[in-house]
């Protein structure tokens, strides 16, 4: 006979199998561990070894679904941008920028917004300078934005 579990503990995601590939960027090499891939399916970035389909590390954090996806040329960062929310009032297209070494977030970056009650937008694009230092996105409408990541 199985113990049933309260209602508010939460289910933890063990291991993802497949996704969504609708996006040329959604799978990436790491650009140093070589047997280390990079996707995104939904709200969250996998990071996965392809000598152990068992090693998975899952990046949570977007509460909208994943848009694109970029790495830095070092390897040490990672970005990610997502669809704004449609609930929200002037919502933004939010950028996620996560450390590679401890699988945390960074910083969370916007700008990428028309200034529209309940509009839908998108980053559509992301890409790092080749020092690490920059961090460019685009929207749907075409703005871009360009941030200067502080150095650690």
């Amino acid at each position: 006979m199985m113990q049933a579990e309260a209602l508010d503990s939460p289910l933890q995601l063990e291991h993802l199998i497949g996704f969504s590939a609708n996006k040329d960027e959604c799978v990436q090499f790491h650009p140093n561990d070589e047997h280390v891939l990079i996707s995104y399916s939904g709200t969250i970035i996998l990071i996965s070894s392809t000598d152990d389909p068992h090693l998975q590390h899952f990046l949570r954090g977007h509460d909208e679904e994943i848009t694109c996806l970029a790495i830095s040329p070092s390897g040490t960062i990672i970005a990610s941008g997502q669809l704004s929310a449609t609930r929200a009032h002037h919502s933004e297209a939010m950028v996620l920028v996560w450390d590679y070494a401890t699988r945390q977030r960074v910083y969370a970056l916007s700008h990428l917004s028309d200034g529209s009650d309940f509009s839908r937008n998108a980053v559509r694009q992301l890409a790092f300078s080749s020092d690490d230092r920059y961090l460019a996105g685009s929207d749907d409408a075409g703005r871009l934005a360009v941030w200067d990541l502080p150095r650690a």
